[in-house]
């Protein structure tokens, strides 16, 4: 079980994708509510297409690739905004950034608009599980209550901002593992451990619908 999971946390990790929705249908991936689909969403934080599947001779992309091979690939799909609260919220609300009036990292989309249902608050209304590991929404403004697991109190969007700067964490060491290079002490860090997280849901949801969303800091810049 411990060599299936340290391989499984390995093809997270060398799969992500800008945005990838994987609908799991296999029959393994059915959950025991007859007809009712698992949903694997995968976010990569600043990966451009400069992919394998997309034509680039540079980047050796052979998981996504195949998942491409094997699914649909747009080619005419691109970020709603250059920052990330913005383009975040746009995809997970399905409004463009003009209509969110979200164009910084500091503002929840919920003060603004109430009324916005975003996709994993539709899920969980539809009777999923959902479960959320890592960078889905931006930072500190997670559409919290939305989550059955792992969302993220809201430091941003309804306290001050210089109560919210107060509250954030600071610890590097533990919080990401892409800032500098440190010893192997055992420890598994950032993206090793949103992998080790999604493995868990996967395990113990695995006869329950769910949509879960995990985001992985790699390769920001």
């Amino acid at each position: 079980m411990e060599t299936w999971r340290r391989q499984y946390r390995v093809s997270l990790l060398v799969s992500l994708s800008p945005c990838l929705f994987v609908l799991l249908a296999s029959g393994d991936a059915l959950s025991a509510d007859a007809g009712r689909y698992n949903v694997l969403l995968i976010i990569s934080d600043d990966l451009r297409c400069e992919l394998g599947c997309y034509g680039s001779p540079l980047a050796k992309t052979p998981n996504i690739d195949a998942l491409a091979a094997a699914g649909v690939r747009f080619e005419r799909a691109y970020c709603q905004f250059p920052l990330c609260n913005p383009s975040r919220s746009s995809m997970l609300t399905g409004r463009q950034p003009t209509t969110t009036g979200i164009l910084g990292n500091r503002t929840w989309f919920g003060r603004e608009h109430p009324e916005f249902v975003s996709l994993p608050r539709h899920f969980r209304q539809h009777g999923y599980a959902t479960l959320r590991a890592g960078k889905v929404f931006h930072g500190g403004i997670d559409d919290t209550d939305a989550w059955t697991e792992g969302g993220e109190e809201r430091i941003y969007g309804d306290v001050p901002l210089a109560r919210a700067e107060a509250q954030r964490p600071r610890t590097p060491p533990e919080r990401s593992d892409r800032w500098a290079a440190s010893p192997n002490d055992g420890r598994p860090r950032g993206d090793a451990r949103v992998a080790d997280q999604v493995i868990e849901y996967l395990e113990r949801y695995a006869d329950k619908p769910f949509f879960l969303a995990c985001g992985f800091s790699k390769p920001h810049t």
